[in-house]
């Protein structure tokens, strides 16, 4: 077992891009799923049967799925951006304690 650093290092910058790329997948994740959902619906206006009830299921779990994806993805963008905050706010409490020094 290794011993934890003595310290560490956040680059905000990075943090806060990482951010931002999760909050446009989040939207392209849902751009996704309405445009297969239109899909799926122009397919079953014409199809019936086993099979499509069958690929109807199918569609269904593969969408909840999906949605458990897209809410673990903002619950990240969400922690993502909760954490640059705390990392903001103690990088500038640091720094006006350093200013009250000198």
């Amino acid at each position: 077992m290794t011993a934890a650093p003595d310290r560490f290092t956040v680059d905000l910058d990075r943090l806060e891009q990482v951010v931002d790329r999760m909050a446009a997948g989040a939207s392209e994740l849902e751009s996704l799923l309405a445009d297969l959902g239109a899909r799926v619906r122009v397919l079953h206006a014409s199809w019936d049967g086993a099979a499509a009830a069958a690929q109807l299921d199918a569609q269904h779990r593969w969408e909840a799925g999906f949605r458990e994806m897209h809410a673990g993805l903002l619950r990240m963008r969400a922690a993502g951006g909760r954490a640059h905050q705390g990392y903001a706010a103690a990088v500038a409490a640091n720094v006006a304690m350093w200013d009250q020094l000198v």
